[in-house]
């Protein structure tokens, strides 16, 4: 069953309210998102420091395959950066939202929100199509070469 919210528009705003409680379940969870974030930061830089010395390791060693190493760290890093980067973003709105009742920073908590779950997504949905592609090419490898998958 699909509601047309453009038809209700007048119905769902005036029905939709934020009360006390959902702000104090809002502020106590953005101190565990906020926290959760930071432990990804902390991994991310981790990881970047990491890449770099892989990198500089490779490249003193002539290796390519730690120069590829560090080069796969840091694009990782790359990509991992924007949703990390819009979940403080999401946490400052939602406090700010919160403690001066502005429907306009909520708006913009929602549309954070709203982009690191795309973002979330679209990465979940690359990683799946790989690791089907990885699937398929080894069902199509063993099947030509006539040895098991394992």
């Amino acid at each position: 069953m699909t509601t047309d919210l453009n038809q209700n528009r007048e119905k769902v705003n005036t029905r939709l309210e934020i009360t006390s409680e959902m702000k104090g379940y809002l502020l106590k969870a953005t101190k565990w998102i906020w926290f959760l974030n930071l432990l990804s930061c902390i991994g991310c830089v981790l990881s970047v420091l990491s890449g770099i010395f892989i990198l500089f390791s490779g490249i003193e060693e002539s290796s390519q395959r730690d120069i590829f190493k560090g080069v796969w760290y840091l694009i990782v890093i790359a990509i991992w950066y924007p949703p990390l980067k819009r979940t403080f973003t999401f946490v400052e709105q939602a406090r700010s939202a919160c403690m001066s009742d502005d429907n306009v920073k909520l708006a913009g908590m929602f549309d954070s929100l709203r982009f690191v779950a795309k973002y979330y997504g679209i990465i979940a949905i690359v990683v799946i199509a790989i690791f089907a592609a990885i699937l398929v090419l080894r069902l199509v490898l063993a099947a030509i070469l006539g040895t098991s998958l394992i």
